[in-house]
């Protein structure tokens, strides 16, 4: 599979765009570009209008200074200026063609210089929610681009928990670049891209490695590096705490091994969360205090935020699987015979994600 994008159907549809506005196809066009910020105003995707954008995609015989006067033309139009109406006739036309695409385009909108596209947004989700359960660990991979990375983490003497962060973070980057289509590697001579993550703004580091200086695991109370923690002392802090929240249906009933198995497993992913919810660069503040109190620390939600979520999951899982068992729920259909058309309302396409 050549990636998620691709199969998402965003770079699709710039293709099928393309192809509207040339009738021809061109893979690896940048005309079209995709927005990353501020999508309820600036849409999903954006093209500029001056015809020197797309000078590389086709010429025009009528020496046209602007893509929607090139498109006018094509059209039948005859004059040169392109006024309001004209320019959302095209839009209009643009519309309707996407009505065969996969995903369809809601709206175009003129920005000074730009056009921008607001797609389709249960379009998006039924397609997102599809990829999702079709590709399941490979969603978002990307074909292998051959480029190698090695990455390491120093350990922190002083302190178990910046170690176990510095550890994290090689990890969570290490499988960002993998989805990017990298290879890494933990060890390996002849490679140029070598990078070590380290608490130490100072001092040696192995030689050819490039240093990303991280932040350090702080106490709250002191206000200082936390150095008494263990891993494991931390996580069965954790369950303490967790124990005490631990009214959920969900657990209650479980045997004592089963339910320590389950604190175990989400004090561990409480403890990545506060561990990761911050950028690397920043230091990560912990507290002694109860988990209610995770608002005032680095963590704005930490473990009541994880349980609850958990809880939720968890209990509406159990609940289906018990109605299927009586045969009240028929059992889920193949994802590709699913009909989204229903969630046609923005509230409704919230409510079922």
């Amino acid at each position: 599979m050549e990636g998620f994008w691709t199969g998402f159907c965003i770079k699709s549809i710039i293709d099928d765009i393309i192809f509207y506005f040339t009738g021809d196809t061109h893979k690896k066009s940048s005309a079209i570009k995709v927005n990353s910020e501020n999508l309820l105003v600036n849409g999903e995707l954006h093209f500029l209008c001056n015809f020197k954008a797309w000078r590389n995609l086709f010429t025009c015989s009528k020496n046209c200074i602007n893509i929607l006067q090139h498109l006018a033309h094509a059209h039948g139009a005859t004059k040169d200026d392109i006024d309001a109406d004209t320019a959302e006739e095209i839009f209009e036309q643009l519309i309707l063609k996407s009505n065969n695409w996969p995903i369809r385009i809601q709206r175009c909108m003129l920005q000074k210089e730009r056009v921008c596209l607001f797609l389709n947004r249960e379009d998006i989700i039924a397609s997102s929610i599809k990829m999702a359960v079709e590709c399941k660990m490979t969603l978002g991979k990307i074909k292998s681009t051959g480029k190698i990375f090695i990455l390491k983490y120093q350990h922190d003497a002083q302190s178990a928990l910046t170690t176990q962060r510095l550890h994290l973070i090689r990890n969570v980057t290490a499988k960002a670049l993998n989805l990017h289509g990298h290879i890494v590697l933990s060890t390996g001579e002849n490679c140029t891209n070598k990078y070590i993550f380290t608490s130490k703004s100072e001092g040696l580091i192995d030689e050819g490695y490039k240093k990303y200086v991280c932040g350090i695991v702080k106490n709250s109370q002191t206000n200082s590096k936390e150095t008494c923690f263990t891993w494991e002392q931390y996580i069965k802090y954790k369950m303490n705490q967790l124990a005490e929240l631990s009214e959920h249906k969900f657990i209650e009933n479980e045997k004592n091994n089963a339910k320590d198995f389950f604190l175990h497993n989400l004090a561990n992913a409480v403890i990545i969360f506060e561990l990761m919810t911050v950028k690397p660069s920043r230091s990560v503040i912990i507290g002694n205090n109860n988990v209610e109190d995770d608002r005032n620390i680095t963590n704005t939600r930490g473990a009541s935020f994880v349980l609850y979520n958990t809880a939720r999951i968890a209990a509406i899982i159990a609940k289906y699987n018990e109605k299927v068992s009586r045969g009240e729920y028929p059992s889920l259909p193949d994802i590709k015979n699913v009909d989204f058309s229903q969630l046609q309302e923005e509230f409704t396409v919230h409510s079922y994600i």
